[in-house]
């Protein structure tokens, strides 16, 4: 290749060159800085939620179940935050007790609306016979049935 023979040609080779070069350079770097974000699930949340709310070990296991029974019945949940979701699961968990803490309380600590967070559990509510486990069904068998899942006014 012949080299060129003006200064002119010169400096201009050396500008597409060093043009080129910083293009190759910022394509690196931008495939270096684009960060991967996961796509989140609601059983990521379960563990963090629970301590928030202090569930006890055996509500969180029915929680996690829960979760499990939402996806293998493919529960509509689209449109609806991962967080949304596992606060409802947990929710739904903690019916099984005697006294089960108001869902707007649950909702608050773990930084979800309380409106959201009934109508989220309300959508799990409606697939009650799918979603809830057998061992809590066995355990809401007790004392009165799936029946006994508290029910939220829609508005």
């Amino acid at each position: 290749m012949p080299r060129p023979s003006r200064p002119s040609l010169i400096y201009q080779s050396f500008r597409l060159a060093a043009f080129a070069g910083w293009l190759c350079w910022l394509k690196l770097m931008k495939q270096m800085c684009t960060i991967q974000v996961p796509v989140t699930k609601p059983a990521e949340f379960v563990g963090r939620f629970c301590q928030m709310v202090r569930v006890h070990a055996h509500e969180e296991r029915i929680a996690r179940e829960i979760l499990i029974n939402v996806a293998k019945f493919d529960v509509d949940t689209n449109g609806r935050h991962p967080r949304e979701v596992a606060l409802a699961a947990i929710y739904m968990a903690t019916c099984s007790r005697d006294d089960p803490p108001a869902i707007a309380k649950v909702a608050e600590l773990v930084g979800i609306s309380g409106g959201v967070a009934e109508r989220t559990y309300s959508l799990l509510r409606s697939r009650k016979e799918d979603v809830v486990p057998v061992f809590m069904k066995n355990l809401l068998d007790l004392s009165g049935g799936l029946a006994t899942l508290p029910v939220f006014k829609q508005v």
